[in-house]
């Protein structure tokens, strides 16, 4: 019963930071960044994230509507992976290029996920605030022993016809010695619509 409890009080503090994170979306100045961290504004127009200092950023695009940005503690890979970090892809025109609301497809991008081979954790929607809705998931990927933990975050704008999908990523076991900075880099950012 109390790793149940524990559980439950984890899933609250996640869902307080994502609470606190749509409160940050539509702050257009920039809070001044806490302690270990500085601000980065993608110049590809992906938005502006909190980077902890010392960490690696590159920026990308796929496209003409989907710009990227990896915020890893490591150098990106050669395939472009991070293994510590965060990735963002901002898609723009998202009804053009699908045929759906934002909404439904980031739904129907979470799905795709709970489908693959991944060990869910939690899985939770986040009540529309300033014209975003969230939807987000976190699993276990790998082999157990090399597992990695993940927290999807599927953010909707209908307004701006945009879907940003940030994924935080981490070695499972290295997973809650992360969890402050993610808290951190997840509920304070600039979006644009």
């Amino acid at each position: 019963m109390k790793s149940r409890k524990n559980g439950c009080v984890r899933l609250l503090k996640v869902l307080g930071a994502i609470v606190l994170f749509f409160c940050g979306l539509q702050a257009h100045a920039q809070p001044a960044a806490p302690a270990g961290f500085h601000w980065h504004v993608a110049e590809n127009g992906a938005g502006s994230f909190l980077r902890p200092d010392g960490w690696h950023v590159a920026e990308g695009a796929e496209g003409d509507s989907v710009v990227t940005l990896s915020i890893s503690k490591e150098p990106l890979a050669e395939d472009g992976t991070i293994t510590t970090g965060m990735t963002v892809k901002r898609i723009s025109h998202v009804t053009e290029r699908t045929g759906q609301k934002p909404t439904d497809y980031a739904q129907g991008l979470l799905a795709t996920y709970r489908t693959k081979n991944l060990r869910v954790i939690a899985s939770y929607g986040v009540p529309e605030q300033h014209g975003y809705q969230g939807y987000a998931l976190r699993y276990n990927s790998g082999a157990r022993g090399a597992e990695t933990t993940a927290n999807l975050l599927a953010i909707a704008s209908t307004r701006g016809d945009v879907v940003y999908v940030l994924t935080l990523k981490a070695p499972a076991a290295e997973w809650s010695h992360f969890w402050e900075r993610w808290h951190i880099m997840q509920s304070t950012m600039v979006l644009k619509d």
